[in-house]
C-alpha cells in the first residue's frame, strides 16, 4: 500500500521550490526549468490570495484557502517574484514590471502586517489574526531554508533600486539592517541568507540593460562563472550600472560588455 499522501499546499514552501527552479535552470543552462518557475508563480497568484490582496498560508485540498498568511509566506514569495524578474525579459517572454509590481504589493502587506514600530525586525504573525497567541515572535536565523527577516533585506535593496515607492524600501533596508551587527557577531553561521544579501547590497546589483540577445548571452554566461548579482533589463541601448554610477566599457564587442556586466 503507498503511503499516504500530504495535499496541504503551502505558500512558502512553493515560493522555495520557484526559486529553487529558477536558479537550477540558470545555472544548468535549461530554460524548462525557468519555465516551470514562471508557471509556479503564476499558479500561486491565482489560488494564495484573497479578494481583498490579502495572502493565505495553507491551500487544503478542498480549494479553501487558511485566512492568515506568516512573514515567510509573503517574504520568500516576494524574494522569488524578485528574482524571476531579473532575467525575464532575457528570455523574451515578458515585461518583468508586472513581477515587480506584485512584490512590492507583497511587501507593503509586509509592512502593514508584521512591521515592529519600536525595534527593528518582522514579528513572524500578524496581530490581525483571530485567536492569537500570548506572544508575537521574530525568527532571525536561517536554518534549512531562509528565515522571512533574511529575504526581507534582499527583497528591500532590490525594490529600493527597481519599485515605485524606492525610498520607502530603501528606509526599510536600512532599518532592517540595523538589527544584523549584534546578530552577525553573535552566531555568524545561522545567518548565511541575510549575510549574502547584505552582501550585495554592498557590492552592489549590476542593473543591465540591452537588446535581448546581448541579455541571452549573459544568462549564459552566468553559469560559468561565480558572477555579482544582475538585473536584466530589455532596452534598444547597452547599459550597465553600479550603485547608480554607470559603468563605461570603451568596446562595443559582447565579450568584452558581458565582462563588464559580471565583473
Amino acid at each position: 500500500k503507498p503511503p499516504a499522501i500530504d495535499e496541504l499546499r503551502t505558500c512558502s514552501s512553493n515560493a522555495l521550490l520557484a526559486r529553487a527552479y529558477l536558479d537550477a535552470g540558470i545555472a544548468l543552462g535549461n530554460n524548462s526549468l525557468i519555465a516551470k518557475s514562471r508557471k509556479l508563480l503564476q499558479w500561486m497568484s491565482g489560488n494564495f490570495h484573497h479578494s481583498d490582496g490579502s495572502i493565505g498560508s495553507i491551500l487544503y485540498p478542498n480549494g479553501s484557502l487558511s485566512p492568515h498568511a506568516f512573514l515567510d509566506d509573503y517574504a520568500l514569495w516576494a524574494e522569488a517574484l524578485l528574482s524571476l524578474a531579473g532575467v525575464v525579459e532575457a528570455l523574451g517572454v515578458e515585461s518583468c514590471q508586472p513581477l515587480l509590481d506584485e512584490a512590492e504589493n507583497l511587501l507593503a502587506g509586509v509592512v502593514k502586517n508584521f512591521r515592529d514600530e519600536k525595534v527593528p525586525g518582522f514579528f513572524l504573525s500578524s496581530e490581525n489574526m483571530s485567536n492569537p497567541g500570548p506572544l508575537r515572535k521574530k525568527s532571525w536565523y536561517d536554518h534549512a531554508s531562509p528565515c522571512g527577516n533574511s529575504s526581507l533585506l534582499r527583497c528591500f535593496h532590490l525594490l529600493g533600486l527597481l519599485g515605485k515607492e524606492k525610498n520607502l524600501w530603501k528606509r526599510e533596508f536600512n532599518e532592517a539592517l540595523a538589527a544584523y551587527p549584534k546578530i552577525i557577531r553573535q552566531s555568524p553561521d545561522a545567518v548565511g541568507h541575510a549575510l549574502g544579501a547584505i552582501a550585495e547590497a554592498t557590492n552592489g546589483v549590476a542593473l543591465v540593460g540591452g537588446p535581448q540577445e546581448f541579455l541571452h548571452m549573459i544568462i549564459e554566461k552566468m553559469r560559468e562563472k561565480p558572477y555579482r548579482p544582475v538585473f536584466l533589463h530589455r532596452v534598444k541601448e547597452f547599459s550597465i550600472s553600479v550603485k547608480g554610477k554607470k559603468i563605461n566599457c570603451p568596446s562595443n564587442k559582447m565579450d568584452d560588455l558581458i565582462e563588464k556586466a559580471l565583473g
